[in-house]
């Protein structure tokens, strides 16, 4: 089962005091650790040790968490995380997920005035800034924090990145009349927590897809099962889809997924071509306007042609147009297309999907965004899956001395970038990778 080590900076903010609440939810009857690093040297910070223990062990009690607190002081911040990825636990309970926040290049100061009394005894990074003059490690740069989830990665466990937890609300009036509640088994449930489970041209595929979508079903169906979860919230499994033909198969794939794992959810599809999707749209159109500009000299070319109607349909809005409509469009007319068939239709799905395979992973997960903006507005927690952070070679993974060349470097902060792309602006959301796949399927 799940055994959880969720790594916090300070919980002297609502985002982790709020994550240390939801992640709770995943462990079920497993471990469950809150590992802290602290920078500096222990002869200078063994007093703040002392202080820090007793104000996570105070944390603990007044949240009414069930897990145990590792603290550790390194002299930068990602040797005190591999430390406490490698001996956090008890015996052969060892965490096998680590969950950490978003990197956030700025954090929002947080005053002692907003807190409860009992996070009165937890550091300010603002305040503690440059007090230590022989540590200059303060802050974990952005390389830094995609290392540690490699290191993560390297070290077996399964990654969990928390994102938008600052606006995690736990409990709401439960009310028929709140705006999409649905009568479930005689009680109303007028939120969700939605596990995003698509795969293939818009998702994007990755390595390790189907293991990660596997673990992003098990955290959702045992966060589903905590009592406040199981009163006012169902479980929804959504998949994405290019064409209106898609979505039939892709409903019916899963919900054998789900009968095969033995979990009950809802199960929705979501097409782009019937969303309308500004996003969508914005992307496709600068993906034909280059391709017509690479074939200006051929524009009488069936292929030309294509491209034309393919603009035109974006234009108006819609992707699923009428036969009418291609018949009496000055593009479609003057392409000679009287009426739009099915092998038309196929051909032209065809073509707008081999686009969108082209695409980078920032403009796919930029139409994801809008998806999971327009789906899961009033979601508890969206959880989906993530590819794996760019490699380094394993050989210097764990030296902090290692010089990255620049490529490796831009990779990080590309890498970083499609995670704030995918994420920001939505509800509380946790994007996997897992290694292995963590359900067991009936025979």
């Amino acid at each position: 089962g799940p055994q959880v080590l969720l790594l916090v900076h300070t919980p002297r903010s609502y985002a982790s005091y709020n994550m240390i609440d939801f992640v709770n939810s995943f462990k079920k009857t497993g471990l469950y650790v809150l590992g802290h690093a602290m920078t500096g040297h222990y002869s200078l910070r063994r007093d703040d040790f002392v202080t820090q223990s007793a104000s996570w062990n105070t944390l603990i009690e007044a949240i009414k968490v069930k897990a145990f607190s590792e603290i550790t002081i390194a002299p930068s911040i990602r040797l005190g995380l591999q430390n406490l990825m490698m001996t956090a636990g008890l015996g052969s309970m060892k965490p096998n997920i680590v969950v950490m926040g978003f990197y956030e290049p700025e954090r929002q100061p947080v005053t002692a005035k907003d807190l409860p009394g009992f996070m009165a005894g937890f550091e300010s990074p603002e305040s503690n800034a440059g007090k230590y003059a022989e540590t200059k490690y303060d802050r974990m740069t952005p390389d830094d924090y995609v290392k540690c989830l490699q290191d993560a990665l390297y070290m077996g466990k399964n990654i969990a990145i928390a994102r938008n937890f600052e606006k995690f609300v736990k409990y709401l009036r439960n009310k028929s009349h709140i705006p999409g509640a649905t009568l479930v088994r005689g009680k109303y449930k007028h939120r969700t927590i939605d596990v995003y489970v698509g795969s293939g041209d818009i998702y994007g595929l990755h390595e390790n897809a189907e293991e990660s979508v596997s673990l992003c079903m098990l955290l959702g169906y045992l966060a589903s099962r905590v009592d406040v979860w199981a009163k006012t919230a169902r479980l929804r499994f959504i998949g994405t889809v290019f064409s209106p033909d898609e979505v039939e198969p892709e409903m019916k794939r899963l919900q054998k997924m789900l009968r095969e794992v033995r979990i009950a959810g809802d199960v929705e599809v979501v097409c782009v071509v019937t969303e309308h999707l500004f996003t969508y749209r914005s992307i496709m159109s600068r993906q034909l306007r280059q391709l017509e500009v690479q074939h200006a000299a051929d524009k009488d070319s069936e292929f030309s042609r294509l491209v034309q109607i393919c603009k035109y349909l974006l234009e108006k809005n819609s992707l699923a147009q009428t036969r009418d409509l291609w018949a009496s469009g000055p593009v479609g007319a003057a392409a000679g297309y009287s009426a739009l068939n099915s092998q038309e239709m196929t051909t032209f799905c065809g073509f707008m999907s081999h686009l969108l395979k082209d695409l980078s992973l920032v403009d796919r997960w930029s139409i994801m965004n809008e998806i999971m903006g327009r789906h899961s507005s009033s979601a508890a927690a969206i959880l989906t899956h993530i590819p794996k952070p760019p490699h380094t070679n394993k050989e210097m993974i764990f030296y902090e001395s290692a010089v990255d060349d620049a490529a490796v470097v831009e990779d990080y902060h590309s890498y970083l970038h499609s995670l704030d792309i995918l994420s920001r602006c939505l509800p509380p959301i946790i994007m996997m990778h897992s290694h292995a796949y963590v359900l067991t399927k009936d025979a």
